[in-house]
């Protein structure tokens, strides 16, 4: 056993976590290992010729000599997550015998990067050809040569410095490896301090192995670095502030960030890579701080998911807060892990706020709080977890009910309430599903103005993962706007009101909802579904509207069923009642809703 039920209970929770840090990280070193030897062993049968030209066995052997004398700088390098994706891809791209095999001997080349890094590392005299890739070869944990042409590339240290050859071109590598020189990238570092705490993590805009997505930014300037830099410390001043233990864990977990091109995602981590978050810039402090908190949570599962199963096979498809999809319990898991991250630092840090704008906080903690509840009880209730899992999930579900009792202010917790509402609306909307005969049922049924009783309840749904666009959760941007806001209510949806009209994603019905105006925003939602709208934005929008007012029927359980039988009626009826007369109707009444 490598973790006991004590060590995943501090894992859950975060206490005492940058010591399971250190765990976590020893086996991804580990797991590294086992990949370079599943490396050779697979491109030796798939692709000998490209094997035999790739370096690979020369670099190998120079690892293994590196090791015998630094043990930790070839660990520095293996664990370092410009290695880990490199190797994850090149196994991938090993076990695909239709992949071009210049592909893969370039790719196999990356190892005596990897290698010499480790020999630059360690001050040790040394010699290795590999392929260039894309004019290229990356040395992981401290850079990139650039060549003017491709081919193959002679790395060496013979006692007066390493340097890179490649045809008539020679780099060569400065004293301090992470500056810039002639042919020569260096992998840039942040370092940041706060309280004692310090943090030093690589900003990586070099390699085509980085990142675990597309949409990764060009190399940064000079420029774009001091921003990046700044960033990162108002960001760590906040994360020390707001709890000192987890900052130092997250400390120990960091290893590079990857920025992002804008209009991609977000944040995002990979499991190929421990220990890198892959993001965009982003200049508020408090969020960032977040996205460090979270990421980072990402990445501290999937290593102890590679040491420590938490679950069965299967487990089916489940809701997850963080998702617009339905999620495979492992998703689920992830999400609720992250969430319960985030939960604490929000409510850390609405306590150490400096005043001017606590809303924002208050309202990030509520809804951290309620989504980390809705996963560790959907965790807990699958069935699916075994036993190292249940105590991992039953410490943090333990945990968060600890924080039920912390007051937030009004309006923010029914702000929050809402919101996950919504959200939860939104997901039923998309992904669950009813037979079409026992829709037609109900429409026919609904047609002639029958008791709905006549058809036995209300029909089972099914769950089918969504893949459509995602929508555009206009009212919580709005709610999100008008929290950052440091204008009145009134002033701010009067601006709402006056710059986003034209917007193709809000509507008057979404104003008016968010002014508190439930009974307008019913009205104007239900319009616009009898006008012909079958947009999910607005069926949810009207359930909300609906549960603002105190109502609680089959809109808000069942939204799915209600905007499918109407479907149904559209198709077979040329008249479009008033959405809220059916859902009152498979509510069991009769009467018109005026």
């Amino acid at each position: 056993m490598i973790f006991t039920p004590a060590d995943l209970k501090a894992l859950a929770t975060g206490d005492d976590g940058s010591a399971m840090v250190a765990t976590l990280r020893v086996g991804q070193f580990g797991k590294h290992a086992l990949i370079l030897r599943a490396i050779m062993d697979e491109a030796q049968q798939v692709f000998p010729a490209e094997y035999a030209a790739s370096g690979y066995d020369a670099a190998y052997d120079l690892l293994t000599a590196v090791q015998q004398v630094q043990q930790e700088q070839v660990a520095a390098v293996l664990g370092h997550p410009q290695t880990g994706s490199w190797a994850h891809a090149c196994l991938r791209l090993a076990r695909e015998p239709g992949a071009d095999p210049g592909h893969v001997r370039e790719a196999l080349g990356g190892l005596g990067g990897v290698a010499a890094a480790a020999a630059i590392r360690a001050g040790i005299e040394f010699e290795v050809a590999v392929p260039l890739r894309q004019n290229a070869i990356l040395l992981p944990t401290l850079g990139q040569a650039v060549f003017p042409a491709s081919g193959s590339v002679t790395i060496r240290d013979d006692g007066r410095g390493p340097s890179l050859t490649a045809g008539d071109t020679t780099v060569v590598l400065p004293a301090d490896h992470r500056a810039d020189g002639p042919g020569w990238l260096g992998l840039r570092e942040i370092t940041a301090e706060s309280a004692g705490v310090r943090l030093r993590v690589d900003l990586d805009d070099l390699g085509p192995y980085r990142g675990s997505a597309k949409g990764v930014s060009a190399r940064l300037d000079g420029d774009a670095f001091g921003r990046w830099s700044d960033h990162v410390r108002k960001a760590w001043t906040i994360l020390v502030a707001a709890n000192p233990t987890q900052a130092a864990s997250i400390a120990e977990v960091l290893a590079t960030l990857v920025p992002q091109a804008e209009g991609e995602a977000e944040s995002s981590t990979s499991r190929d890579a421990f220990g890198a978050i892959q993001l965009t810039e982003r200049d508020d402090a408090a969020t960032l701080a977040e996205t460090l908190v979270h990421e980072s949570r990402h990445s501290m599962l999937n290593a102890l998911l590679d040491l420590c199963p938490l679950y069965e096979d299967g487990g089916g498809l489940h809701y997850s807060p963080a998702r617009d999809d339905a999620r495979p319990l492992h998703g689920l898991l992830h999400a609720t892990y992250a969430y319960f991250g985030m939960a604490d630092f929000w409510r850390r840090h609405r306590r150490v706020h400096d005043g001017q704008n606590q809303a924002n906080p208050h309202f990030q903690f509520a809804m951290t709080r309620e989504q980390t509840l809705i996963g560790t009880r959907s965790l807990l209730e699958s069935g699916a977890l075994n036993a190292d899992g249940t105590t991992f999930v039953a410490r943090m579900d333990a945990k968060v009910r600890e924080w039920a009792t912390e007051e937030v202010p009004d309006p923010y917790a029914a702000w929050a309430e809402a919101a996950i509402l919504d959200h939860r609306l939104l997901w039923r909307l998309n992904n669950l599903h009813h037979h079409p005969d026992d829709l037609v049922t109900l429409a026919k049924a609904s047609i002639a103005d029958e008791s709905s009783g006549c058809c036995a309840g209300e029909p089972e749904h099914v769950v089918w993962q969504w893949t459509g666009p995602r929508p555009s959760h206009i009212r919580l941007r709005l709610r999100y706007a008008q929290l950052l806001s440091s204008q009145s209510g009134e002033r701010f949806y009067a601006d709402q009101q006056a710059t986003l009209a034209g917007a193709t994603d809000v509507t008057d019905a979404d104003l008016a909802y968010m002014r508190g105006d439930h009974a307008t925003a019913a009205r104007l939602y239900a319009e616009r579904i009898v006008a012909g709208s079958d947009e999910v934005m607005h069926w949810a929008g009207l359930a909300l509207a609906l549960h603002g007012d105190g109502e609680s029927g089959s809109l808000v359980r069942e939204p799915q069923l209600v905007r499918a039988v109407y479907g149904v009626i559209s198709d077979l009826h040329e008249h479009r009642p008033d959405p809220r007369t059916l859902a009152a109707w498979l509510d069991g009444a009769t009467e018109d809703v005026r």
